[in-house]
């Protein structure tokens, strides 16, 4: 993961030391630059995140936390974000959970981000209650994730056919750090194809 970022930031510096550039080209190259540090320092915070979660060294600051406040707030920070790419819908009821309304922003901006990405044309974000459990349901119309891969999208660096997605920029981490989060609250997640 970090390889591409640092082959992208050598071949940058190696431009600009070679020199002769006319002015339009070398801005080109710094913004290379900058775009694959940015990559870099992402990639260095979530596996930091990452390991702070898994070690336990997260601690949780508990508190009652309605979702369906938090899918609002998500949804007007990400629907500015993507004007117009995707519809995005918010529909549920409310449900009320004792959890980490900071880590629970996070789980629910990583979840409707990636299917912003990845989702098509249309998500879907749903809050209510199932059975004893608050849930969060987040829908596209994509075109899904292999069968035999669905196990996998939780797991650290993992994206589903990187041709298909390289396109689309992302390290591999926020799903695992969705998952460990949850699993912090002692809740639960899954993905499936519709």
């Amino acid at each position: 993961e970090v390889r591409t970022p640092l082959a992208g930031l050598r071949s940058a510096a190696e431009t600009l030391l070679a020199g002769g550039l006319p002015a339009e080209h070398e801005a080109a190259m710094h913004q290379v630059m900058a775009r694959q540090i940015h990559r870099i320092d992402r990639l260095v915070r979530d596996i930091a995140e990452l390991n702070r979660i898994e070690s336990g060294e997260l601690v949780l600051e508990r508190k009652p936390v309605d979702l369906q406040e938090i899918v609002s707030e998500v949804y007007n920070e990400l629907a500015d974000r993507h004007p117009g790419t995707t519809r995005i819908l918010v529909k549920g009821t409310r449900a009320v959970v004792s959890a980490d309304p900071v880590r629970v922003h996070q789980i629910v901006a990583n979840l409707v981000d990636n299917a912003l990405k990845h989702g098509g044309s249309e998500v879907v974000v749903e809050t209510g209650r199932d059975e004893e459990d608050c849930v969060v349901r987040v829908f596209d119309n994509g075109e899904g994730i292999p069968p035999g891969e669905v196990d996998r999208i939780f797991n650290r660096f993992y994206r589903v056919d990187r041709s298909r997605s390289q396109d689309v920029p992302g390290l591999g981490l926020g799903l695992a750090i969705v998952k460990h989060l949850a699993l912090l609250h002692a809740g639960s997640i899954r993905a499936w194809n519709r």
